[in-house]
């Protein structure tokens, strides 16, 4: 029985913790998976590895669910960065946009014309 469980898990490689985390995550849920299998079920009881496999797949499940955690942290984290980017740079185009409109203003709209005129391109 361990022979052929020993066979069924080479078919997944050696070192299989050294993968990527989520390499590794889905080889251990297809392993699982395979151990459910009605031609390896059997075996797994009668080599004694039922609890072996049982916590087995809670900890690569557990493992699932802080990476997942973990992605979706990283995503909120780039947003809010992205976010706070992108109001800064609000700011700073809207100062900048002031100053023209007020030197326009006082030296007159021809000599700025042509920097509002491509300012206003490029925003639309």
């Amino acid at each position: 029985a361990a022979s052929k469980l020993l066979t069924l898990m080479d078919n997944y490689g050696k070192n299989i913790y050294r993968k990527p985390i989520l390499a590794e995550i889905g080889i251990v849920t297809n392993l699982m998976q395979d151990f459910a299998k009605p031609e390896y079920a059997p075996l797994v009881t009668t080599s004694a590895s039922d609890p072996w496999v049982t916590k087995l797949g809670e900890y690569n499940g557990a493992l699932g669910v802080i990476y997942n955690d973990r992605t979706r942290s990283k995503a909120l984290v780039e947003i809010g960065q992205v976010k706070k980017a992108r109001t800064k740079m609000q700011k700073a185009f809207t100062k900048m946009a002031d100053v023209i409109n007020a030197l326009a203003l006082l030296e007159g709209e021809a000599a700025y014309k042509p920097i509002a005129d491509d300012i206003n391109e490029e925003i639309k």
